[in-house]
């Protein structure tokens, strides 16, 4: 899994709201290795975070993946800040085979000692291609944000960029990120 700048200012901020000092971009990045490896048709993941007043996510798919490529679905909860609408954490990942994940949960549920039910098969799919999940557009736009914080904008101030461009020209955010990083000669 790559980090790219956008993706590692996302995991910055979420690892700075669980206030328990932990850099994010490492354990996430060998949970992806480790899917892959127990999981051929891998494809990629979304995080979501929040509680009730805040919600953040981010998506990450695979170069070759497309959205209709997926077959399946497993959600994994992985911290819960508290009941009642505390912080909690979930990852959702993402596979090309039908049943890929059904192993993986039942191994998960024998080594965390939580119900089968807490890891959730295939209940994730109608939202991957949805306009605001879509995974690639999402990607994309990450890209784009990364590119521009590279070129010295804020997190906020590249998002407010890619905003506006879009206003102006009538198009998508990841349209204009496709043009933003089309500009970039090979060397990036």
């Amino acid at each position: 899994m790559e980090i790219n700048a956008a993706l590692a200012a996302d995991l910055a901020i979420l690892s700075e709201a669980l206030d328990d000092g932990a850099d994010l971009a490492y354990p996430l990045r060998h949970l992806a290795r480790g899917v892959q490896l127990s999981v051929g048709s891998y494809l990629g993941l979304r995080v979501l975070a929040g509680d009730t007043a805040v919600r953040w996510a981010f998506t990450v798919l695979e170069p070759f993946a497309q959205p209709a490529d997926v077959a399946t679905s497993l959600s994994l909860p992985m911290w819960d800040r508290g009941a009642g609408g505390g912080w909690r954490t979930t990852v959702i990942l993402y596979a090309g085979r039908s049943g890929a994940f059904v192993d993986l949960a039942a191994d998960l549920s024998a080594l965390t000692g939580r119900p089968l039910l807490d890891f959730v098969i295939d209940q994730h799919l109608a939202t991957v291609g949805d306009s605001d999940c879509d995974l690639r557009a999402s990607s994309l736009v990450n890209q784009a944000i990364g590119v521009l914080i590279g070129r010295g904008r804020t997190p906020e101030a590249a998002e407010a960029e890619i905003d506006a461009r879009a206003a102006v020209a009538g198009v998508t955010r990841a349209e204009v990120a496709e043009i933003i990083l089309a500009a970039l000669d090979p060397d990036g």
